[in-house]
């Protein structure tokens, strides 16, 4: 745990898009946040989360759990994705990334078909009745998978595997694209992160990238004050996130969509007002492929 203020890191602004987590592929599934701050030492924004460790994780899926009445053919069918957390891209300014239709995973190879008792078995069989249900016309029906850093029941962090049972391409409402979103929860896996030990701000302490590094440094010793409020609405982004059953979330997207009821695992401090922050945490940016 740490105290506010503390000995804060500092990197170079050139270093933000390539950083990754100096720790080993088997230590503990880990994250942290950048933020990136001005020469005044304030938050210009942007942000991200880079995860590291874990070892290569299996996670398997039925179908039955990820697609809304399968027929007999693939029902038995279990789903294979085999991840690394150092190289799951989470979107800029998000804590997710964004939704991969099932079918292109497939495809790729990327996600892999086996039986119940995980034995590896063609995909053909799965991958032709996707490729159906994306050519009928006015079907919706499918898969789509997305990662998320959400907040644990512990109040703590943990990198969360979620679906919902529609195509990719048709996850276009506003409700379905935010961080806050309904989903099935496929896995989780806890989080370790370098935690603050209040509540102003709690949650994780951010590494800083800056143009003017030493002058920042500077800036952040002799007056961290504001830097606490930059913190705080970074923080707040983090949501324990509302999960159903796949035949819940199949009777929600036929409706109207409504807004999920996730809740900010991190909220600001209910003290003293807080200056206005400029972190915009709900945009969001499409990232590239979830894996290399």
């Amino acid at each position: 745990m740490a105290d506010f203020p503390r000995d804060w890191d500092v990197h170079e602004d050139k270093d933000f898009a390539t950083f990754s987590m100096d720790i080993p592929l088997e230590a503990d599934m880990s994250v942290m946040t950048l933020l990136k701050l001005d020469k005044t030492g304030r938050s210009t924004g942007v942000y991200k989360i880079a995860l590291a460790g874990g070892g290569v994780v299996d996670i398997p899926i039925p179908v039955t759990d990820i697609l809304h009445e399968p027929p007999l053919s693939v029902a038995n069918m279990v789903i294979k994705l085999s991840i690394r957390a150092d190289k799951i891209n989470i979107a800029l300014n998000s804590t997710t990334s964004f939704w991969r239709d099932l079918l292109v995973l497939l495809r790729s190879s990327t996600a892999s078909v086996t039986t119940i008792s995980g034995d590896p078995i063609p995909s053909d069989t799965l991958i032709e009745y996707l490729d159906e249900l994306s050519k009928t016309e006015k079907s919706t029906a499918g898969a789509s998978i997305r990662f998320a850093v959400a907040g644990s029941e512990d109040s703590n962090l943990q990198l969360e595997i979620q679906s919902l049972p529609m195509q990719a391409r048709y996850l276009t409402k506003a409700a379905l694209k935010r961080d806050n979103s309904v989903s099935v929860l496929q896995g989780f896996f806890p989080l370790k992160a370098d935690m603050f030990a209040g509540q102003n701000p709690g949650g994780p302490v951010p590494s800083f990238f800056a143009v003017e590094r030493d002058a920042v440094y500077a800036q952040l010793l002799n007056n961290p004050d504001p830097i606490r409020d930059d913190i705080a609405t970074l923080n707040a982004c983090f949501i324990r996130m509302e999960h159903l059953t796949v035949d819940e979330a199949h009777r929600y997207l036929q409706g109207k969509a409504r807004a999920a009821k996730g809740f900010q695992i991190f909220p600001p401090f209910t003290g003293p007002p807080l200056k206005r922050a400029r972190l915009m945490p709900d945009s969001y940016n499409e990232t590239g492929d979830l894996f290399p």
